[in-house]
């Protein structure tokens, strides 16, 4: 019960801070820069056209009645929520969709707390470990504007949660966990439905390291929870009809020309790949004007060329945007503010990996002896989010675009920083003997 309060009281507090922090956004400090788009968004972001079109299905309607309302007006979901809040309450401020923003930022933060309390061990260092979901700029403008990344963040960071929990406690997997599955999908599903692909290709992944737990620890509920997680997954992915996978992430022309040669023995990864391929052609025919592209040479005609990229493409999903980017000028509306803040984050992020480093060499027995699933859980998690990012990065060369969908990973790899860098310092207090 004591554990259910701490969850309860991140929730409710990181609510808080989320609607307060977002008012104060939206009110006050975006109308007093000169980058101000008007009703307290920020100009140049995809928020203003979602507000745009949330005005517009409302005054439909308030004309014809809830029959115009639609979920997803031309695909976008953050618009649907708008418009059903604005008709609803009859103010079309981007302000009110906050209280929304604000419950999806509290059960992220609870999710992430459970995560980082079921691989410690320890309250205050993961609480501690919390603090990048208060202190990163960007991530304010994720839930302080009408945004889609918050509702990802909320569904993953749950998902995560349940997995790792299931693995490191000896528990039975419940209702409940089938309950929280489900819900973060359909909140992945709903805003990117074909992010639903990537979280199945993740899953997938994690699927076999738990093939490979079982093997080692025999853990009896294991294999049942992780193929009932994959099961429904599924079940919504093939629900809500996804399209093209990694493909629809940037919404290619389907007529872009890309003379893939299939040379794979199943040609449906095959096809997955061209259909990647054709995205990634789409962004660099199409954007030639975007201001913070990268490696728009590399174009994929054959799996070879995609498997040939996988070391650069490691380089981009860590490490991108890399110092030598940090200071240009960009194109879009606050883009040089925007950069520096990207820099600074970067530089936690750069930060973080020392410490991961640095623990993954120290002697931790005497300090802090991690159990078996614990150890397999941080592994399972790095795995399932660097292939959540690889796909990304292999379909798009729009550098602003990665760092959005990467925050749900960026966040949890600092968040594992923090961990890594307490059990350092905890071993050096040690050698000192203090």
């Amino acid at each position: 019960m004591e554990k259910h309060k701490i969850h309860l009281t991140i929730a409710l507090g990181g609510g808080v801070f989320a609607l307060l922090v977002a008012a104060l956004l939206q009110l006050i400090v975006i109308p007093l820069t000169p980058w101000h788009g008007g009703n307290g968004l920020l100009a140049g972001g995809d928020w203003v056209y979602f507000h745009e079109l949330a005005v517009q299905m409302a005054d439909q309607i308030h004309l014809e009645g809830w029959q115009a309302w639609s979920a997803r007006p031309k695909g976008q979901a953050p618009a649907g929520v708008a418009s059903f809040l604005y008709a609803l309450t009859g103010i079309r401020q981007p302000w009110v969709v906050l209280p929304v923003n604000a419950i999806l930022y509290g059960v992220a933060l609870a999710a992430l707390y459970s995560i980082l309390h079921d691989i410690s061990g320890r309250i205050r260092e993961s609480l501690l470990a919390l603090l990048p979901m208060f202190l990163m700029p960007s991530l304010v403008m994720v839930f302080g504007q009408i945004h889609k990344d918050i509702w990802v963040l909320a569904g993953l960071f749950s998902i995560l949660a349940v997995w790792v929990r299931m693995l490191t406690r000896e528990v039975p997997f419940t209702a409940i966990g089938c309950v929280i599955l489900l819900l973060g999908n359909l909140a992945i599903g709903y805003v990117r439905p074909y992010a639903l692909e990537l979280l199945l290709l993740g899953q997938s992944v994690m699927l076999l390291c738990a093939v490979t737990i079982w093997i080692r620890l025999r853990k009896p509920n294991l294999l049942l929870a992780a193929g009932l997680a994959i099961t429904i997954s599924m079940s919504v992915n093939f629900g809500l009809g996804t399209g093209t996978g990694a493909g629809a992430a940037t919404g290619p022309d389907p007529v872009v020309c890309v003379q893939w040669n299939y040379t794979l023995p199943l040609r449906m990864f095959d096809q997955k790949l061209e259909n990647i391929a054709r995205a990634r052609k789409h962004l660099i025919s199409g954007y030639p004007e975007a201001g913070s592209s990268i490696d728009t040479e590399r174009v994929f005609r054959q799996a070879a060329d995609v498997i040939g990229y996988f070391p650069r493409m490691l380089q981009v999903a860590l490490l991108a945007p890399f110092p030598s980017h940090w200071f240009d000028q960009g194109k879009a509306p606050g883009s040089k503010v925007m950069r520096a803040v990207a820099a600074l984050e970067m530089s936690v992020l750069y930060f973080s990996f020392v410490g991961l480093g640095a623990a993954a060499f120290i002697d931790r027995r005497r300090i802090a002896p991690m159990e078996q699933p614990r150890q397999l859980a941080v592994v399972m998690l790095l795995l399932f989010t660097l292939s959540w990012v690889a796909i990304y990065v292999l379909a798009t060369v729009n550098i602003g675009s990665l760092y959005r969908v990467r925050m749900p990973a960026m966040l949890l790899w600092i968040s594992f920083g923090v961990l890594a860098w307490q059990l350092v310092l905890r071993r050096v207090r040690l050698d000192r003997g203090l």
